[in-house]
This record gives structure tokens, sequence and C-alpha cells, in this order.
């Protein structure tokens, strides 16, 4: 930069150090700068650069990065396809603590219906057109349309995640709208149906399964999670704390998978 130039002189006035990376405000633009320390790389230091319109979004971005870069991600590299990108991404997932039983669905999903499609085109040069040939491609396949849902979440998330790390200029799957889900009538039970229920159940192995599905709402396998350290028969309440989910063949209890599944429950007389 030439010795000259006022605005190249003061550009860096406004730094922040940021662990192992530099931020600061360009004053030509005022636009936010990140660039994290990779190490060296083949004899060469290795940096990413990100940029953001405020201070805020640019430290998020140059977290981000540097996230991604000890999970193994190879965030300099220049181009790379959306099939290896997505390999990437579920590295990201796996280290950021998604469930085994999430994570799997994930790789069906990429290996079935995504790869097959547009798991050749370049990151950077995907185009709202290909998610939709995506989507098509998905409905004809025979999905529900739950899971053609799903298949256009998982691409728009995993290039939010490419655009916080500079990988790409934009998410291009927000310009394509999701699939909407036809609305499907569920019937519950009337009382006196409930009623019956419970006194055909009365005595079977699995009533209690049954029983606590129908009164308090549980789903199976938070029913089968449960211990007796999760029940306080004195003060008749139930603690949902963890489920039972099959992974790659085997039984394993996990956490409930949110604050809201996290709950205490009353038990009724019944």
């Amino acid at each position: 930069m030439a010795a000259g130039d006022g605005a190249g002189n003061d550009r860096r006035k406004r730094r922040r150090s940021q662990g192992e990376g530099a931020l600061f405000q360009r004053a030509s633009d005022g636009l936010w700068v990140g660039r994290a320390d990779l190490g060296w790389v083949d004899g060469k230091r290795s940096r990413k650069t990100v940029y953001g319109k405020t201070e805020k979004e640019c430290r998020e971005k140059l977290n981000k990065v540097q996230r991604a870069a000890e999970l193994g991600v190879n965030v300099t590299a220049e181009r790379r396809t959306v099939a290896v990108w997505l390999g990437e991404w579920l590295d990201i997932k796996e280290g950021d603590g998604t469930r085994a039983s999430t994570l799997r669905a994930y790789r069906w999903l990429i290996n079935t219906h995504i790869v097959p499609v547009i798991g050749r085109v370049q990151l950077d040069n995907l185009t709202p057109l290909d998610v939709r040939r995506l989507v098509a491609s998905a409905k004809k396949s025979g999905l529900s349309a739950g899971s053609v849902r799903h298949v256009h979440s998982l691409i728009r998330n995993a290039l939010a995640e490419a655009e916080r790390l500079d990988l790409v200029a934009r998410n291009v799957a927000k310009a394509v709208k999701a699939p909407p889900t036809p609305h499907r009538e569920v019937r519950a039970l009337r009382p006196e149906e409930a009623r019956r229920l419970v006194e055909v159940l009365r005595g079977e192995r699995l009533e209690a399964v049954f029983a606590c599905g129908l009164m308090l709402g549980l789903r199976r396998g938070e029913i089968l999670g449960l211990r007796w350290a999760d029940v306080d028969l004195d003060s008749a309440t139930l603690h949902v704390r963890q489920t039972l989910q099959r992974v790659d063949g085997s039984l394993m209890f996990v956490p409930a998978k949110t604050e809201r599944s996290h709950r205490r429950l009353p038990i009724p007389p019944r």
C-alpha cells in the first residue's frame, strides 16, 4: 500500500484482538474485517479473512471460522463441491454435539437424495435453480411431504453455515420456498374411548407404558427412558430427563433434546 494513502494508514485504528485473529474496521468503507490466523501450512502462514457490516457480525463469523478450523474444516480452500462441503458440515454438526440419530438421518438424506442431484456442483456456483431441481427430485423420488421439507431445510442450513464462514456469497436456498406440508386431521380418543382402553390394558405387561402415553402425553422414547429416579410418588410428579433411541442398531439413552423437553409433570391419581 502506498505510503501516501491516508485511508490506508488509519484504516486499522479501531483494531481489537480476537483469540488467534484480529478484528478491525476499515476507514475506507466502514466495513469490519476479521482475520483468523490458522498457523503454518506447507511452510506458509495460513489466514482466513471474513467481513461484516457490524463488529458483532464480523466477530461471530471469525469465531465460526476458528471453530470450523478446530474441527478440521479446510476454511481456506478456494473451491469445493456441494458434496465435499456437506461432509465438512456433518463434521461441524457432530463437533457441536448434534445427536447421533439426527446425524444418521442427515447422512441418509445427503447420500440418497442430495449428493446424487447437486453433489458435483461447485459450492460457490450453486443457484436457486439447482435447489429447485433438488426439491423437485425429492418429490419425484416418493418421499413424503415432510421428508421433502427436511431435504430443503438441510441444504438451507448447510448453506447458512457456508455463508457464515464466507465460503459462499449468499444462501441461495432462501430464494426457494419450502414445499408446503398438507394438513392432516388427527383424531384424539374420546374420554369414553380412553377409559375403555385403560380397562382393556389392565394387567397387561406393558400397561404402564400405554398409561403414561395416554395420560401424560409422553413420546415413546420418553416413556422408555424413564427411571425410578425420575418418579416421585410422594409428591405425585414425574421428571422427563432422557429418552431411549436406537442408533445404528443399538439402543442408547440420550438427554432430552431441548429445554422444553426437560419437564416436570403431575401424575394423575389414576
